[in-house]
């Protein structure tokens, strides 16, 4: 299982309650690619991460490939 969280802020009446104003957003659609892209990863090369949406738009979130590095 992995979480996504947004890389920038993403403009929905819920931010926008209490600020609607940012130097740099994302669009709702761009998210939802990123949700798509990451569902279409093989749960065993990348799971139990969380991974910034533009990471997976990008390609550039590696998996773990060390987990005892990873956890100190």
């Amino acid at each position: 299982m992995n979480a996504l969280a947004p890389s920038r802020p993403i403009p929905t009446p819920g931010l926008n309650y209490y600020r609607s104003s940012f130097a740099r957003v994302s669009p709702e659609e761009e998210f939802a690619r990123a949700v798509v892209e990451l569902a279409m990863v093989d749960p065993r090369v990348v799971t139990g991460r969380t991974i910034g949406h533009l990471e997976v738009l990008d390609g550039s979130f590696r998996p773990f490939t060390d987990i005892e590095a990873a956890l100190g």
